[in-house]
């Protein structure tokens, strides 16, 4: 996903997803604002905001992270420590929004099974979620755990990318992430497709994906029933638990 060109939907889990509208004025307003920041500073760092009393201490986040054939395509490149370092980054950014849950890269794996592709090149993504809710649902893994699938959908071809169609007829074009809403924790599976470029470390989507899935409408300008629904959500996970981590080889599957 390219840092001057964000399209942002979500989607509920399964057959279903529920869609929300675009991202609020104030966030374009951030996005824009950010592609004319000089220097090293990141884009967080604009919007850094620790005003609200913190939420979500002592919880885990548990990341079990897949790639496809269309994303290992682009990397040549089994390198853990990327997706590591990527999740850092997320991790900061909650952190520095009073956010204080942990997230832990439990499982790096290439999952060959799970994407669904139109024969133009571009993601399905509602079929795609479901199935990779589907694949996370028979590992019965605890519920503060999270599946992530990263895509980079048409390969080269930066046009390509994640569309969304509805039965009720609506349709969202090129957006870049598609998750599970407010399943954190809870008795549903949480799961999120995430285009993304390797070594882009653009972490937008991750985040975005991230929120929508801790119960929150908005993922920079926050509203009183963002946090609350968010504090509710993080009162229902374990404490201080992970599952314990995977072996660092890379099975495909």
């Amino acid at each position: 996903m390219a840092m001057n060109k964000t399209f942002l939907v979500i989607a509920s889990e399964m057959s279903q997803p529920k869609i929300r509208p675009p991202v609020n004025l104030l966030e374009k307003k951030i996005q824009l604002k950010e592609k004319i920041v000089d220097g090293p500073r990141k884009w967080w760092d604009i919007v850094k905001d620790k005003s609200m009393p913190e939420i979500g201490n002592n919880i885990t986040l548990d990341a079990y992270v897949y790639y496809d054939e269309s994303y290992y395509n682009i990397s040549h490149n089994r390198n853990q420590g990327y997706s590591y370092n990527l999740f850092k980054e997320a991790e900061e950014y909650l952190h520095n929004r009073s956010i204080m849950i942990n997230i832990t890269v439990i499982e790096l794996l290439e999952l060959k099974n799970l994407s669904f592709y139109y024969d133009n090149g571009t993601l399905d993504g509602n079929r795609t979620l479901e199935n990779l809710t589907m694949h996370g649902k028979s590992l019965h893994r605890p519920n503060n755990s999270v599946f992530f699938l990263f895509v980079w959908p048409g390969g080269s071809n930066m046009n390509k990318s994640i569309d969304v169609l509805h039965d009720n007829g609506s349709h969202y074009l090129n957006v870049s992430e598609v998750s599970t809403e407010n399943t954190f924790c809870t008795s549903n599976t949480s799961a999120a497709v995430i285009r993304h470029r390797h070594e882009s470390m653009n972490y937008w989507s991750t985040v975005k994906a991230l929120f929508d899935i801790f119960g929150s409408k908005h993922f920079i300008a926050f509203t009183k029933e963002d946090w609350e629904n968010m504090n509710k959500t993080f009162m229902q996970c374990p404490l201080h638990t992970t599952a314990k981590a995977a072996p660092t080889d890379f099975p495909v599957c």
